[in-house]
């Protein structure tokens, strides 16, 4: 415990100074998409916060949107509390379940907090007892869907075309409090403004309107720089001149993408700048801590970079579920070791246990119900290793394809365990995977170097896959265990592994895929990217 807290009897930490928490996530951003990673972006903000604070450079999350947010706000595996992968209309089981407590329900069982959210929320589409006014926030304004138009706020409920395609954008989706907010909807004459913009001109309103002496939860999941590719032009002139990355499609219209992500996380910089001054304005600043991470890697193809890291969004290559992330704000300054970089491997569902940790909630007392939920925070505190056994992601697309990832250590050695790293490209015809020496389909076991990547010679197993009529998990264990070139550590971890998804799946909410779930070759599926220009 800290030397401000005291414990009372339901469990709860008594705090003698305020613990406000801000929560700030991107949206797509991929691990080069930042100022302190590439030094063409222009983040001041982010980079300032990130040198005063520490960075969490071994930050694991999921490859997809829903299932990170499911994470982050309840402390379990997302398919146990109902969400598989990417929550779209169509897909209407797939959203979080009721039956489990929240952060925010958390915190606010503390009788201490008050709790905001602003953004993306693409937990629940189809009910109001779904949406984050009904899963502990006391204010939220927000859109439901996956993205929405950046500067009309229509939503895209149908699939979208790599090109600019009017029809998927049918439906106005920005509300606040549960009601449509139509005085920023275009079409019914309300004022045309970025979304960004309007994101934080509302959370720097909560934060204005927040009894200061009370603690203060905010969760700022802004939609940028998740598609469609929107920025202003005053955004777009600072990011001038940047070139385009090797794998974007932008040259196929004459569209420089990396200059527009460049733009939209300029625009989202902006934003905590703003959010910063107001926690000053109210004096709150020094007793809080910011939280900034993406909710997954980028999309390559979209113009993001994910580099040192191979891989993009919806894969399980590093490049999708390894994030730029890091702690600050004033309460952080005052740590012994800020300034530092933490590689520690932590993943979505500790940040759970981290914020409610430093919120004063004793683990022991409160943690039931989030099994999946490691806290670090007392760890990080002290420069001590943050202690994860396992780094385990499971999901996918719910009736089309199953992935799980593992990684672990046997004997000192660490491994890494995947299946179906890139089954969604494969199915949308793109063959990047095949530029970088890896295999869409079925189970593949990896040697990590030091830096948790995984290394083209160090593949220790590569199941043959025929789509038509894919192997057996029992044929798969038989090819392990006869395999000559594996040692008794590799064979453990492949084991170790099995047994860890295996767990998983026996909690999933759907447990409609297995562990070599057949694909379905006939499936539309869209990896939910427009390019529409700002007008």
């Amino acid at each position: 415990l800290r030397l401000d807290e005291e414990v009372d009897a339901a469990g709860f930490g008594r705090l003698r100074r305020p613990r406000h928490i801000v929560l700030v996530l991107a949206d797509d951003a991929g691990f080069n998409d930042v100022g302190f990673h590439d030094p063409d972006f222009k983040t001041p903000t982010l980079d300032g916060l990130r040198d005063e604070g520490i960075e969490l450079t071994g930050m694991h999350v999921h490859p997809t949107c829903s299932p990170t947010r499911a994470a982050i706000l309840t402390g379990n595996a997302p398919e146990a509390v109902g969400v598989s992968g990417a929550l779209t209309p169509y897909d209407a089981d797939n959203e979080l379940t009721v039956d489990v407590e929240t952060l925010p329900e958390l915190l606010k069982a503390t009788k201490r907090y008050k709790n905001y959210f602003v953004g993306k929320w693409h937990l629940g589409l189809t009910s109001s007892a779904l949406g984050p006014n009904a899963r502990g926030f006391d204010r939220a304004y927000y859109n439901d869907g996956a993205f929405v138009d950046f500067f009309s706020g229509q939503t895209a409920f149908r699939g979208c075309s790599l090109l600019s395609d009017p029809t998927c954008y049918d439906g106005y989706d920005v509300k606040e409090d549960g009601s449509i907010d139509q005085s920023v909807n275009p079409a019914t004459g309300g004022e045309r403004v970025y979304m960004t913009q309007r994101s934080t001109e509302k959370a720097v309103q909560y934060i204005q309107e927040h009894d200061a002496s009370k603690n203060m939860f905010l969760y700022l999941a802004y939609n940028a720089p998740h598609t469609p590719l929107q920025a202003p032009s005053e955004l777009l002139e600072r990011c001038e001149g940047i070139p385009d990355t090797p794998e974007s499609a932008g040259g196929q219209i004459g569209v420089n993408f990396r200059q527009i992500i460049c733009a939209m996380m300029a625009g989202l910089d902006d934003g905590v700048a703003e959010v910063v001054a107001a926690l000053k304005a109210k004096d709150m600043y020094e007793d809080t801590l910011i939280l900034f991470m993406s909710d997954n890697g980028g999309s390559t193809f979209a113009g993001s970079d994910n580099g040192p890291f191979a891989g993009q969004k919806f894969e399980l290559f590093e490049g999708a579920i390894r994030v730029p992330a890091f702690v600050s704000g004033g309460a952080v300054s005052s740590w012994n070791n800020a300034g530092r970089v933490a590689g520690d491997e932590v993943q979505d569902t500790d940040v759970f246990g981290f914020l409610a940790d430093y919120a004063g909630v004793l683990l022991h007392r409160r943690f039931i119900g989030h099994p999946d939920a490691i806290s670090f925070y007392k760890r990080l505190r002290l420069g001590l290793p943050f202690g994860r056994p396992h780094v385990l992601l499971y999901g996918g697309l719910p009736g089309l394809f199953s992935q799980s990832l593992i990684k672990t250590t046997v004997n000192g050695k660490r491994y890494k365990f995947v299946n179906n790293p890139s089954a969604i490209f494969l199915l949308q015809g793109n063959l990047n995977f095949a530029a970088r020496g890896a295999k869409p389909l079925g189970p593949q076991l990896f040697r990590l170097d030091g830096g948790g990547d995984e290394l083209e010679e160090s593949e220790l197993l590569g199941i043959p896959f025929d789509l038509t009529a894919p192997p057996s998990s029992e044929d798969v264990l038989q090819l392990v265990l006869t395999n000559p070139d594996l040692d008794v550590d590799d064979k453990a971890a492949f084991l170790l592994a099995q047994g860890l998804v295996a767990g998983l799946q026996s909690r999933a909410l759907r447990p409609d895929t297995t562990i070599l779930d057949t694909i379905a070759l006939d499936a539309a599926v869209s990896p939910g990217f427009c390019y529409l220009p700002p007008d």
